[in-house]
């Protein structure tokens, strides 16, 4: 269905932002 796909994508990115911002940064 399509509402489970937004779901799903909507929650990748929500993980993918919070290891983005977890990630070590070193200039």
């Amino acid at each position: 269905s399509r509402n489970n796909l937004a779901i799903t994508r909507a929650r990748l990115g929500e993980v993918g932002r919070r290891r983005w911002w977890q990630l070590p940064r070193r200039s």
